[in-house]
């Protein structure tokens, strides 16, 4: 009997990867749709459920060595094997593609980028980066329709983009109607509450381009954003950033 519950548990869970895609699933149904190849005719789900209470997220499950995954109830050496090796694959997959992704080492290396992409798109208002350890472009989304990039609705689309891409920095682009881009007391002000929240999460707000499409200004540039600690992985990335090598 409850084989077969369990059973059309998966069956369900298939069955609506299938149709919706895994686009709305929480991370601990990714997991238990995982643990399908390596978990025969049991239920995953609170497996799955202390996988990700013990490593915080998907992406610290798959890190996690076999030993540490091992000591989760339920949990034994095939699944822990069968985990580690998806982590594994994930990572040297996320290396390949990052291999072709644009990359943003200067600053005026963000503000090209920017300006292409307000140009391509066709588009004005406000844009973000997000962007891996060494500057690689995870994600180039618009944020906003208007110069109001801090709006909350704005910001936590931002967020969700962060979190989804696993960003280690964020750049914020604004596509300004000045005839010439000036810094405005919004955009001080909100870049440190952002840089602030971002900061919570372990991910640097490296930078705010204002352009136009001759002319830009940085706030990183002009010490409007917050200092970061030096001897850290983003002090050394924002010293890269504001030189012209």
């Amino acid at each position: 009997m409850n084989g077969s519950v369990h059973d059309g548990h998966r069956s369900r869970l298939w069955e609506r990867a299938k149709a919706e895609g895994l686009e709305h699933f929480q991370p601990h149904e990714i997991l238990e749709l995982l643990l399908f190849y390596a978990i025969p005719r049991q239920d995953t789900s609170a497996i799955a459920h202390r996988l990700i209470e013990r490593f915080g997220s998907l992406q610290g499950v798959l890190n996690a060595s076999p030993a540490t995954l091992s000591q989760v109830q339920g949990v034994g050496r095939r699944a822990s094997e069968w985990l580690e090796a998806l982590g594994v694959l994930v990572d040297r997959y996320s290396n390949l593609r990052q291999t072709s992704r644009p990359q943003i080492r200067t600053v005026r290396d963000a503000q090209l980028y920017i300006r292409h992409y307000f140009s391509e798109s066709n588009t004005k208002g406000a844009m973000h980066l997000c962007l891996t350890p060494n500057g690689r472009v995870q994600i180039a989304a618009p944020i906003s329709a208007s110069t109001l990039w801090a709006d909350p609705k704005c910001l936590m689309q931002s967020l969700d983009d962060v979190l989804a891409a696993h960003a280690h920095h964020v750049i914020i682009g604004v596509h300004t109607d000045d005839r010439v881009p000036r810094i405005r007391d919004y955009d001080s002000v909100h870049a440190y509450e952002y840089a602030r929240i971002l900061d919570n999460m372990g991910v640097t707000l490296t930078d705010v381009i204002l352009l136009d499409d001759d002319s830009a200004l940085s706030l990183r540039e002009q010490n409007r954003l917050p200092d970061l600690p030096k001897g850290t992985s983003a002090s050394a990335f924002a010293e890269d950033y504001l030189s012209e090598a």
